[in-house]
């Protein structure tokens, strides 16, 4: 990558498809025992107590569209046999059928996931706009802690609270000596009362403290956030400092694959080469449903896989670049050029012009119609293949 300035964006969170085990279906259903055991197994389980009419089943389909299936502790069955016969009723049939529908719903999401990155490209903002924030900006105080109210117990706490039990355990009694059981009731407990009610009080104490100390904490990094934030918008009406808060912007976007990028801004444009996904990063198969119901798991049509790569890829580098202008109102231009990862050879180089892409409607149309409104480097075939080609400088 040509640029000095070097980021990369890691894939975030919530990415949910990154593991195989994201595309796992489960379904639960009860099946009649006599439709998995004869009468004979049956009476032999009658006879141990161990018979249930009703069983319950997990059955769970793979990526591959292989469907397995689990007792009622969630042990997988691995008994021909008995699969066999499970397979051969209608609560099977309908459960095969559903997880097949489940399963080619979740590729097309996992699809559309890739795809929809170029509808999150942002709408741009003029400068008024970054002077309305600049001038309604306001950052929140820090928050004061408070001191725990409750005063510390005493033992002299504790013995007046001894005193009032005291009064209504030993009564007031012409033929006992109810003052002295009083007084030993008192100094017998004194001591633990006390103790207690310390122990309360610091309970009680330690966990108002924390409370306070989460607020303070929080407002700190609200405040220190908010002074950052301001110092980006006062940066960005001056045009300085844009290099550095392309990155502090770039580095919190959520993206669907690790995405590796160089930069650098002069005279009011930024130039940056994008390194392209690597074709492992993209969905590679497909789901088919066959008549009997089951799902059929594919490789993608070459075309089709194309066609998703191209779509996400110049997808990605418009909404980049959306996200770029943004950055501040005196970015006019942005060159992107999209550079493969194995080849190391340029497969688009767009300029963007902030007046197009404020025009840029977004919903009308595919990212591969849209960089042609833009000066562009591309050689795009019917294939949806990219040829190399020469970056714009």
């Amino acid at each position: 990558m040509r640029y000095k300035n070097k980021i990369e964006i890691p894939t975030k969170l919530f990415y949910s498809f990154k593991t195989e085990e994201s595309l796992k279906c489960n379904i639960e259903m009860v099946i009649d025992s006599e439709k998995i055991y004869n009468k004979k197994e049956i009476q032999e389980q009658k006879n141990l107590n161990t018979f249930v009419k009703n069983l319950q089943f997990t059955f769970s389909i793979n990526p591959d569209g292989e469907i397995s299936i689990f007792d009622k502790n969630k042990i997988e069955i691995k008994n021909e046999k008995i699969i066999k016969k499970i397979k051969r009723t209608t609560q099977f049939k309908k459960a095969s059928q559903k997880l097949s529908i489940s399963l080619k719903e979740k590729f097309k999401e996992k699809d559309e996931f890739f795809m929809s990155i170029y509808s999150q490209t942002p709408s741009l903002r003029t400068k008024n706009e970054f002077e309305k924030i600049s001038n309604s900006f306001e950052i929140p105080d820090l928050y004061k802690k408070k001191e725990f109210e409750p005063k510390k117990p005493t033992i002299k706490d504790a013995e007046l609270e001894l005193k009032e039990i005291a009064k209504s355990k030993f009564p007031f009694n012409l033929f006992k000596n109810f003052l002295k059981q009083r007084k030993e009731f008192i100094q017998k407990n004194l001591q633990s009362v006390y103790e207690d009610n310390l122990k309360i009080w610091n309970q009680k104490k330690e966990k108002f403290d924390e409370n306070e100390e989460y607020l303070y904490k929080n407002s700190l990094e609200l405040n220190k956030k908010s002074k950052k934030n301001k110092q980006y918008i006062e940066d960005a009406l001056k045009n300085t400092n844009i290099e550095i808060w392309i990155e502090y912007i770039l580095e919190n976007l959520k993206l669907p694959y690790n995405l590796k990028m160089s930069y650098e801004y002069s005279n009011n444009t930024v130039y940056g080469d994008i390194l392209t996904p690597c074709e492992e990063e993209l969905p590679q198969n497909r789901v088919n449903i066959l008549k009997s119901g089951k799902a059929s798991v594919k490789s993608k049509l070459k075309k089709d896989y194309k066609y998703l790569y191209l779509y996400s890829t110049l997808g990605t580098a418009i909404y980049i670049a959306g996200v770029i202008f943004n950055v501040s109102p005196h970015i006019e231009n942005i060159i992107l050029s999209g550079l493969d990862r194995k080849t190391n050879e340029f497969h688009y180089s767009i300029d963007f012009d902030r007046l197009t892409f404020m025009k840029l409607k977004i919903d009308k149309l595919t990212p591969i119609e849209a960089i042609y409104l833009f000066k562009n480097n591309a050689n795009i075939l019917s294939t949806y293949t990219m040829k190399p080609i020469k970056p714009l400088e």
